[in-house]
């Protein structure tokens, strides 16, 4: 089901691991634990899932990164000049 809907879409279909990594990568940006994560992609160790199957997203660092400055400039009185 899955690759012929790829390529009635004209995406490449990379094999099972890239389309594992893709789902465990989405299910974390989407907020789902990591133990759920885990459980869905059926690994013994959630360390397997996290080092290995779960990649970090540029845009994902930075928006950690506007939302933590956000919440510093909330909690500490700006100074000017």
């Amino acid at each position: 089901m899955i690759r012929p809907a790829l390529e009635a879409e004209k995406i490449p279909w990379y094999g099972w691991h890239a389309f594992r990594r893709g789902l465990a990568t989405n299910l974390h940006r989407l907020g789902v634990s990591d133990k759920v994560i885990q459980q869905i992609l059926r690994h013994a160790n959630v360390t397997t899932t996290i080092n290995i199957y779960v990649k970090m997203v540029t845009r994902d660092a930075e928006e950690a990164m506007k939302r933590f400055e956000s919440n510093c400039s909330l909690t500490v009185p700006q100074t000017v000049g």
